[in-house]
């Protein structure tokens, strides 16, 4: 009877631990699927943290540094907490880049509207500060700056421009799996609606107003 109760014993301790383990496997398991998001991240409250600036089309009026320009976010990104705002537009041959202009001539060394470029033409030119000086930078790709922000845990707020369709910006974050990282612009209710349509989960921006709220 002795060894019996030692067997049952055993069996029981045995069973125990394989039912802790299973435990701490299905809890690493949860842990492992929660997900950071760089937007619930970067707009908490936090106590005594200085304020997240807002920069316009990626840093503006900085020497040296032009706006729209990936140079210019990794800059500003390691000076001071932001989020940036930048300007996606359509080349000739559909690729989407940053520029905030309909034409060349203000933010390039180059001249004439950007749908008359392709990509490949655009680097031929070099981007200009906003005075006048002309840098090393080319006119980055929309996807470099959506890689560089998912690199970064930086937050973009997405303008995009009037040759460009919603669902094209749209379809390009979620190439880059960059969904986490992107607040899209509207400026009125039919954009707003369009854009939840396309992406109910999307963060969406209206300037117009100066408010913020989940789209729909």
């Amino acid at each position: 009877m002795k060894y019996l109760y030692s067997l049952l014993l055993l069996v029981c301790m045995v069973s125990c631990k394989q039912e802790s383990t299973k435990t701490l496997m299905s809890s690493e398991t949860n842990t492992q699927a929660i997900k950071r998001s760089a937007l619930i991240d970067t707009f908490k409250y936090q106590p005594d943290v200085l304020p997240i600036i807002s920069a316009h089309r990626g840093g503006k009026n900085i020497k040296n540094y032009p706006e729209n320009c990936l140079e210019t976010l990794q800059y500003v990104n390691d000076s001071i907490p932001a989020i940036y705002e930048i300007d996606v537009a359509k080349t000739k041959d559909h690729q989407l880049v940053l520029l905030h202009d309909n034409s060349l001539e203000r933010t390039t060394t180059g001249a004439g509207r950007l749908t008359a470029f392709t990509y490949q033409q655009l680097k031929n030119y070099n981007l200009k500060d906003a005075y006048g000086n002309v840098t090393s930078f080319k006119i980055p790709l929309f996807s470099d700056v959506l890689k560089w922000a998912i690199a970064n845990d930086a937050v973009l707020t997405v303008d995009i421009k009037r040759s460009v369709e919603v669902q094209v910006v749209i379809a390009a974050i979620r190439q880059e799996q960059a969904e986490d990282h992107c607040i899209i612009i509207t400026y009125d209710m039919e954009q707003a609606k369009k854009a939840y349509a396309l992406a109910p989960n999307y963060y969406c921006l209206f300037p117009q107003e100066m408010t913020r709220s989940w789209s729909g």
